[in-house]
């Protein structure tokens, strides 16, 4: 391979121009995205020094919703196996918003008409273009063997109507001798025209064209990755490597209807009931003061692990909030599950009523109708949802619960939401309530229809129906129990967006 080096320019003028595709970025990733983004930025210049002057090649290619004096401070990852992992597996974290940001800043780059003759802006755009790369190689042997060389920009072909069905790409052999090329089989979406294998003297170049079966790519709703594999039987080691992606529409280019940021936030006090209102005491301090928070979740990174905290022995608290929604891409495929689960437990000692002696207490008696601890504060899961320019959809909401009822037993068991009820809330971006559905029989199935472009919230919680505002609140009443009872409460979400009819 030292002698013999075989280098690939994709040019694919034919359906792609340069152009920028804007996009309303709703997510703003973590910090190591952009420090793995910043790692092959860096090794690129080591190559090219002058890439920082290409407006082409940006420092962080993929973005989000960060601002551009946040990424100032953010410092490139030091290792090129953290580097390449971190940004697939953001990826796999965040599909909706993350494939077509690539796919647009990919579609129509100029790096795909650069050829071999700048050899060091080639080996330059090589080491930018390596975590697309590698994002979209079924066998990742070669995406990093030493002798394999790859197209150094992957390939986007969108379907635009049946007349532009064909690709074409330049192959260059720079090498002393003459190469005979073999293409590993293709799918049949994708064919090649002409035969093989494919003869490339030395220092000559060669056109290779492939037919795009296009009626058949517009029926699909998922995007299709294909790595075109050339081999030099003479010698197998020796292969060119060229990623393809066939989108079914242009579309895909631009954001989907997607759901984002998903949160639980909720506080928690705990304070003694007593018969006279003037007298309850409260609330008891949290050990370890994380009764008050707001948590974060990834929508594919499951959280199983259960949060604790508790009002030393009155009370002890946890719960958990898990998400998940399909690993692949598709704007036809796009649940959000969720599964909520509290549980915990109260004290049910130190509950003295008035005593004969004015200033002094007595245990109470079993009848006694307003004695005991209660855990009070507020409840709401919550998440966004995106509404692309130019179309509108439907949000279907489907939620069913189980919370214990009390029971008088010598191991009581105590409701979840008492004298509350559930509802979902819709607001949009002004904070307008648009919906509202309170939970009958444990359930809620509602759907909102036509949402326009834009973002709005979705919410979840526990609140008095009647009340004119409507405020997170939560209680637990223990009443009339002489011993520790306990409660658990558990909650299923689907949520799914269906482009309106």
């Amino acid at each position: 391979m030292r002698n013999r080096r075989c280098f690939l320019a994709g040019i694919f003028a034919l359906l792609m121009s340069v152009s920028a595709y804007s996009l309303t970025p709703t997510i703003k990733y973590s910090k190591n995205f952009y420090a793995a983004q910043k790692y092959f930025y860096a090794e690129a210049k080591k190559k090219f020094p002058k890439l920082n002057k290409e407006k082409f090649y940006p420092e962080v290619p993929i973005p989000g919703a960060i601002s551009a004096e946040e990424l100032k401070g953010i410092m490139p990852l030091m290792d090129f196996f953290e580097a390449r992992s971190v940004f697939a597996d953001e990826v796999h974290k965040y599909p909706e918003q993350l494939y077509p940001e690539i796919f647009a800043f990919l579609s129509g780059h100029p790096a795909l008409k650069v050829g071999p003759g700048s050899k060091a802006k080639f080996e330059a755009i090589e080491k930018y273009f390596l975590p697309f790369n590698y994002l979209f190689c079924s066998d990742k042997h070669y995406a990093f063997h030493p002798e394999v060389k790859s197209n150094p920009c992957p390939i986007i072909f969108y379907y635009s109507d049946d007349k532009k069905n064909s690709i074409s790409l330049t192959l260059s052999n720079s090498s002393k001798k003459t190469l005979n090329l073999n293409l590993a089989p293709i799918q049949d979406l994708l064919q090649l025209s002409g035969k093989q294998p494919i003869t490339l003297k030395a220092g000559s170049s060669t056109a290779v064209k492939f037919m795009v079966n296009t009626p058949k790519l517009k029926s699909d709703s998922i995007f299709k990755i294909y790595n075109l594999v050339f081999s030099d039987p003479a010698q197998p080691k020796i292969k060119i490597m060229v990623p393809l992606l066939l989108l079914p529409s242009k579309d895909f280019l631009n954001l989907p209807a997607h759901f984002f940021d998903l949160s639980y936030t909720y506080n928690t006090h705990l304070k003694n009931i007593d018969l006279y209102k003037d007298r309850t005491s409260g609330p008891e301090p949290c050990s370890g003061n994380n009764c008050n928070t707001e948590k974060l979740y990834l929508l594919r990174s499951s959280d199983r692990s259960m949060t604790e905290y508790k009002f030393g022995e009155a009370g002890t608290v946890q719960y958990n909030l898990c998400s998940q929604s399909p690993a692949n891409f598709s704007s036809k495929n796009n649940p959000l599950q969720i599964l909520f689960n509290e549980l915990g437990s109260i004290d049910g000692t130190d509950r003295n009523c008035p005593g004969a002696i004015p200033e002094s207490s007595a245990p109470c008696p079993p009848e006694t109708p307003n004695n005991g601890k209660q855990l009070y504060g507020s409840r709401k899961i919550e998440m966004k949802l995106f509404i692309p320019e130019g179309k509108k959809f439907d949000l279907r909401i489907n939620i069913n619960y189980t919370d214990l009822k009390p029971q008088m037993s010598f191991n009581p068991e105590l409701s979840w939401l008492q004298e509350k009820k559930l509802v979902v809330v819709i607001t949009d971006a002004s904070k307008k309530i648009i919906h509202k559905e309170f939970a009958v029989n444990n359930l809620i199935a509602t759907q909102k229809k036509e949402l326009t472009s834009g973002i709005y919230t979705v919410a979840i919680y526990p609140t008095n129906e009647d009340s004119q505002k409507l405020n997170p609140s939560f209680e637990i009443n223990y009443l009339n129990h002489g011993v520790r009872a306990r409660f658990d409460f558990t909650l299923k979400g689907v949520f799914n967006l269906y482009p309106s009819k």
